[in-house]
């Protein structure tokens, strides 16, 4: 994956076990780099089940991040 550059955002939810967590943390740590910036953003309180009711809120702070994100911002 060294030579692919695309910005993203990963995502754990915050209701989630710790291991999801460091998995997410470890993701993260190993594919973040100054050529390929990442985001790690803990949605709260929810699992990776309700994450995606999350994401498809317009008002939330996780739609806007994915939407800044396809923008290129």
């Amino acid at each position: 994956m060294s030579d692919c550059n695309i910005d993203a955002n990963i995502a754990a939810g915050g209701a989630e076990t710790e291991e999801f967590h460091r998995q997410a943390q470890m993701y993260y740590d190993a594919f973040n780099t100054d050529e390929r910036s990442m985001e790690l953003y803990i949605v709260p309180d929810v699992d990776h089940f309700d994450e995606l009711n999350v994401l498809a809120d317009p008002d939330s702070p996780f739609f806007k991040k994915a939407i800044s994100l396809m923008n290129g911002k």
